[in-house]
């Protein structure tokens, strides 16, 4: 890495290893942090942050954010959240490197319609239960769907437990399940990409925050998908309305934005492919070094 910079990753980020190899002509402070976490340092001539933001009704906005030489998003929908609470931001662009894997399920859903959702277990509580019992409902009639659920938890027999019950309260015998379910204690970038490649439709109906390496990674491989807020001005996905509803975020209540059911219900009724991405193109600079 470049003596001038120090790089500090409070988060997993796809950038990290592009952020190793940039030039910084300056004593350069470089963070991939928490919103409500940022650090300014006067020992840096320039202090820039790539911040995670929950996508909450209320946020608690550090004072360090004023302090900083860029503040940097790479999408449209975090850079309007940033300047509703007056901070200006540079949009740089996503890179992301695709591959093929797909994950190891049976040839016997080849030609099965598959709907997908990428949650963590903690943050994505309010909704994994209505997910599941949405899907269950809507598809009652319609035989050749699949729900895959790729659930970031590290309390893996109480989220096996809790299926379980929810197919019984449903009466559905294991023979009988929709569902195909992983759970991991982490879930990195390449299992993200895997999971899109092994599906046909990507709910992005999470709680909390919004991935962007899944929304564009949808975008790049032509996938359907359905979510609360369309990342990026220049494309078109399926949108569902919400309304506001409570949820414990860092054992604090707060407003997030619950889906309305019943349009997911039908979504979850709509198997077949809707086109509605169009152009994108495959980054290949983040323009992260024009800020050094």
């Amino acid at each position: 890495m470049n003596n001038n910079l120090l790089l500090i990753q409070e988060y997993d980020s796809p950038f990290s290893s592009i952020a190793e190899s940039l030039n910084a002509k300056q004593r350069t402070l470089l963070q991939f942090n928490n919103f409500d976490n940022v650090i300014v340092s006067k020992d840096f001539k320039k202090n820039i942050s790539i911040p995670r933001i929950p996508c909450l009704v209320e946020l608690n906005v550090p004072l360090g954010y004023r302090l900083l030489s860029h503040v940097c998003t790479t999408n449209d929908f975090h850079q309007n959240i940033l300047s509703q609470h007056d901070i200006e931001s540079k949009k740089i662009n996503f890179v992301i490197t695709p591959h093929n894997n797909t994950l190891n399920a049976s040839n016997v859903f080849n030609d099965y319609y598959k709907f997908g959702a990428i949650l963590n277990a903690e943050q994505d509580s309010a909704i994994l239960q209505d997910i599941i019992y949405l899907f269950y409902e809507a598809t009652k009639y319609i035989d050749n769907t699949q729900l895959f659920l790729s659930i970031e938890s590290s309390q893996k027999n109480e989220i096996m437990e809790l299926i379980d019950k929810l197919h019984k309260s449903m009466s559905i015998p294991l023979s009988q399940t929709k569902l195909v379910f992983t759970i991991n204690k982490n879930i990195d970038y390449n299992h993200r990409m895997s999971i899109i490649n092994s599906i046909d439709c990507l709910l992005q109906l999470n709680v909390v925050y919004v991935s962007d390496i899944e929304y564009y990674y949808c975008l790049l491989k032509n996938k359907r998908l359905i979510g609360k807020y369309n990342l990026d001005n220049n494309y078109s996905i399926e949108l569902i309305s919400y309304s506001k509803n409570i949820t414990n975020y860092n054992k604090i209540k707060n407003f997030y934005h619950q889906f309305d059911h019943h349009e997911l219900y039908k979504k979850f009724q709509q198997t077949t492919t809707i086109n509605t991405i169009h152009g994108i193109k495959l980054n290949k600079d983040t323009g992260i070094q024009n800020l050094l």
